[in-house]
């Protein structure tokens, strides 16, 4: 999977893409939202979740470091 084509796919075929065969990677609390992040082969992507109304309300691909850093601690503690 090329980071090209993960961006062309509806939400619903990326949600399933990322939960079935992407790695979970860290999760985090952001404004409410349970925020998953996979990665899936050479990328990574967030899911944001919403448990108020129990959707999946977005998901990000991550491009950024500092987006990566906000899991750091997490990934680095399952290394352990």
């Amino acid at each position: 999977m090329d980071i090209e084509r993960f961006k062309r796919m509806p939400d619903g075929e990326k949600a399933a893409l990322l939960i079935g065969k992407g790695t979970l990677a860290g999760r985090r609390l952001e404004e409410g939202k349970l925020v998953n992040l996979y990665a899936l082969e050479a990328f990574y992507a967030e899911i944001w979740f919403n448990p108020e109304n129990v959707q999946i309300e977005r998901i990000r691909l991550v491009e950024d470091q500092a987006t990566i850093d906000l899991y750091l601690d997490e990934i680095l503690n399952k290394r352990k």
